[in-house]
């Protein structure tokens, strides 16, 4: 098999999904097999906050450069991922791939794809919505 969906059983990142009534573990980001060998990241670790001013039903994480996404790359699992919240997620250190996609679904299933993002340097991702332009953007810290 090629692909995004080759990721399974390596690695799994903690996450935690903040909610104004507290915190809820969620599931994690899959690492390709090849992750294991090769690049060793300082710091994969970053914040996805929700400001689009919508729940969001999927946030796919996934490393760059495979070619097609996988339902098993969705960290929410079942759950939303309400405005104005945020997504801690964590790697472990044996991870060693440094650019990371993420794709975003609406519930109208429309999706928006961050791509290529080098974590080493990224320790926030906004996720904003622009109602004017129709489309959602990223601030990168």
């Amino acid at each position: 098999m090629t692909g995004k969906t080759m990721m399974a059983g390596l690695a799994a990142a903690v996450l935690m999904l903040s909610y104004p009534t507290g915190k809820a573990v969620a599931a994690a980001p899959k690492a390709p097999a090849g992750a294991m060998f090769g690049y060793q990241g300082k710091n994969l670790d970053f914040e996805l906050v929700n400001r689009t001013g919508y729940e969001l039903k999927h946030v796919l994480v996934a490393p760059a450069g495979t070619p097609k996404w996988s339902w098993d790359d969705d960290v929410l699992h079942g759950r939303r991922f309400e405005d104005n919240t945020k997504l801690n997620i964590t790697f472990p250190h044996y991870v060693r791939a440094r650019h990371w996609d993420i794709r975003v679904y609406y519930d109208n299933d429309a999706y928006k794809d961050f791509l290529n993002l080098n974590l080493d340097d990224i320790h926030k991702v906004t996720l904003w919505y622009d109602h004017r332009a129709d489309k959602t953007r990223a601030e990168i810290e």
